[in-house]
């Protein structure tokens, strides 16, 4: 007896730890997706069985299932049963099954069951449309709407759905663009569309249909050339129209031509914007390349001053930045992808005449615009030329949007004449400043005379420059003093001369402008021998702010000549007064 007992224990000791490794779920408890019922956009008819097994000696199993419609944390349905089959409104819901065994084990399986739209739109088409191509136009549009008899969709209205149509090709990827179709004469016969919808969760529906272009009257030529055209605008970095500037343009053929296409275009305009055939009658279903960029013939002095030498300076010394990127390259003449003292070395040497233009830059400078042009150091995003590729030029092509932007080489401050900024606003005219010889009396052939270059009334000064010319017949130029010898430069008998500093500075009559010494050829007057010249460099003085003033020669107000000596009376010094 004892050991039937034993026996028995053993057996429910076993059962216990067979027991004891719990239950195992068969069917899967990751979230899941079902549609909606057909023709439904409110609710699904769900129905889940699910799957578990025990390690239990009994295998019965008891199933239980609580629905949280909306998953807002709440129990809308709560059963007991191992099947589910309820109705579902569309959304995200949560589903927790519980399972217990006879032998006391619980095990649950949450997930989430969403109920969404996979009925992608009911599309018919017709068949084919045909139509005939008459003058003057030559071709026809087709819209996708045209080849639709039927359209509907379970949850989008029609109104919101997505419809675009494209010529039927195999290598046709993704939704159309456009929901319209254009064919000329030379789409005549037979050409096949494909029309796709599209609903509000992005389900597609396409359907095949065919256009039959017609030309009965024979009155529509084929067109087999293309005609390229190109259009934009440019402007200087001061946001001004710059005009007469020369389109420079070329365009080849890189494949299907035979033999090969290669135009090159020039032609000036004489307005800021653009719109010009850059070739025409191009042959058809072949490669081009294009490549367009601009050029500006201009006086090199243009917008170039002694003033732009000190925004230079305060640039390089740390004293005033500049502010734009294309101040940049306004001032790096040299090409070196920074801003120097040599730069100022060029552009001093070209405003003294020693160069006619700047060896190492062109008059203007012309690039594509720059997003970032705070960025002092944008080097890398100068590109001065539109490379256009055709890959495959089927029709006419016009390209719009290619905009420039002119750089006047050495001119800092936008200053440079003949630009317009849509308004007559008097940029361009500077007040008189007049200046003064102090020296004017009556000189002998032979002499050799100083001359104090002074201002008719005291100004504080950052800057001026100024072209002098003596008549070769009276007199010529023979020394300079004053300032340093690298600010002139004396040819034949003209002088040019600039003065600048970052700071301003007091001038007045106790400090004059420019000491000049003269050789007298011709007795006569100084005034006679020597004055201002106003073409080529502009004789100008700048205020620290920026305002320029216009030199002007004056003359002595009240002269007294005082003899110098008995036996040469007409010899004298002048007194002011």
């Amino acid at each position: 007896m004892r050991l039937i007992l034993l026996f028995v224990l053993l057996i429910f000791c076993y059962a216990g730890n067979i027991s004891a490794q719990g239950i195992f779920w068969n069917s899967s408890c990751e979230n899941r997706s079902i549609c909606l019922n057909p023709n439904s956009c409110t609710q699904s008819n769900v129905f889940i069985v699910p799957e578990a097994v025990a390690n239990c000696i009994t295998p019965d199993l008891t199933y239980t299932y609580k629905i949280d419609f909306n998953n807002n944390s709440s129990v809308d349905i709560q059963v007991m049963n191992d099947t589910l089959n309820e109705v579902f409104p569309k959304g995200t819901h949560k589903v927790t099954w519980k399972v217990t065994d006879q032998c006391g084990h619980l095990s649950n399986c949450t997930y989430l069951v969403t109920v969404e739209d996979c009925q992608p739109p009911q599309l018919i088409c017709s068949n084919v449309l045909t139509q005939q191509v008459n003058q003057p136009s030559c071709s026809l549009v087709f819209t996708a709407q045209q080849f639709i008899s039927v359209l509907s969709d379970n949850c989008t209205p029609n109104n919101l759905i997505d419809i675009g149509i494209r010529i039927k090709n195999p290598n046709n990827m993704g939704f159309p663009t456009t929901d319209t179709l254009s064919f000329g004469t030379c789409d005549e016969g037979e050409n096949f569309v494909e029309i796709l919808v599209r609903d509000e969760v992005g389900l597609i529906t396409q359907c095949n249909s065919r256009v039959i272009v017609q030309d009965l009257n024979n009155d529509c030529n084929c067109n087999l050339n293309a005609d390229v055209a190109i259009a934009g605008c440019i402007k200087s970095s001061f946001n001004k129209r710059v005009n007469n500037c020369k389109v420079v343009a070329n365009i080849q053929s890189t494949a299907g031509v035979n033999p090969p296409i290669n135009i090159n275009y020039n032609q000036v305009t004489s307005d800021s914007c653009f719109n010009k055939t850059l070739a025409t009658q191009l042959p058809l279903n072949a490669a081009y390349l294009a490549n367009v960029k601009m050029e500006r013939t201009d006086d090199p002095l243009n917008g170039v001053t002694t003033f732009d030498l000190v925004l230079m300076s305060k640039h390089i010394l740390g004293i005033e930045s500049f502010t734009s990127f294309y101040q940049v390259l306004a001032a790096d003449v040299n090409n070196s992808a920074s801003v120097t003292t040599f730069d100022i070395v060029e552009i001093r040497k070209m405003v003294l005449g020693i160069y006619p233009s700047l060896p190492s830059a062109p008059s203007w400078r012309f690039i594509r615009p720059i997003a970032n042009i705070a960025n002092l150091n944008n080097f890398a995003a100068v590109k001065d030329t539109y490379q256009l590729t055709i890959p495959m030029i089927t029709d006419d092509l016009n390209w719009f949007g290619l905009n420039f932007i002119g750089i006047k080489s050495g001119d800092i401050n936008g200053s440079a004449m003949g630009l317009t900024s849509g308004s007559s606003d008097g940029s361009y005219y500077h007040p008189p400043l007049g200046v003064r010889m102090i020296t004017d009396d009556w000189a002998e052939s032979g002499e050799e005379r100083r001359i104090p270059m002074v201002l008719e009334e005291a100004q504080s000064l950052i800057g001026w420059q100024m072209s002098l010319k003596a008549d070769h017949r009276l007199a010529e130029i023979i020394k300079v003093e004053g300032i340093p010898t690298e600010n002139y430069h004396l040819k034949k008998e003209t002088l040019r001369a600039l003065w600048y500093d970052v700071d301003s500075k007091q001038f007045d009559a106790e400090r004059p402008l420019i000491y000049v010494t003269i050789k007298v050829l011709q007795s006569g007057r100084i005034s006679d021998m020597i004055g201002l010249e106003t073409s080529g460099l502009s004789p100008e003085a700048y205020h620290s702010d920026g305002t320029t003033r216009s030199l002007v020669l004056k003359p002595l107000k009240e002269v007294t000549l005082i003899p110098v000596s008995l036996h040469n009376a007409h010899q004298s010094v002048p007194a002011l007064r």
